[in-house]
């Protein structure tokens, strides 16, 4: 599934997985995307969101939905539910729609960032301005 993906976009797959597992979820869904993301590249997050406290704003928020569970072993599988496989789906589109051939952080950030950014769009339409001209 993942062949067509970077190693940076790997990367955030990697991190999801992580925090997925320190929140004790069996499943990796799509905030642990969205972690994943912010703990790949925090510079690129924060030049959109540009608060130098939004990504720790945005951690408390995703915590209040997660309930406290154990600690799974990072060891274990965790796999992905269906709508993070629909986001890798939606990212592997949007590197269509750009003409890549790989799918790389930056589709990831453009179909994540409307549900992240939680304000009607305006984010996801900011990442897309941004994916288009480093494309």
């Amino acid at each position: 599934m993942f062949e067509r993906y970077t190693e940076k976009a790997r990367r955030v797959i990697f991190f999801a997985r992580y925090e997925a597992s320190q929140y004790g979820s069996p499943y990796i869904e799509t905030e642990h995307l969205l972690l994943g993301i912010m703990r790949e590249d925090r510079a690129l997050v924060k030049q959109f969101l540009g608060q130098s406290n939004a990504e720790s704003e945005i951690r408390a928020e995703i915590e209040k939905h997660i309930p406290p569970r154990e600690r799974i072993s990072t060891s274990v599988e965790v796999p992905l539910t269906s709508d993070s496989i629909k986001v890798l789906h939606f990212a592997a589109e949007e590197a269509e729609r750009l003409a890549q051939r790989y799918v790389v952080r930056r589709s990831d950030l453009a179909r994540e960032g409307p549900q992240a950014g939680n304000d009607s769009g305006a984010t996801g339409k900011r990442f897309r301005s941004y994916c288009q001209s480093t494309a």
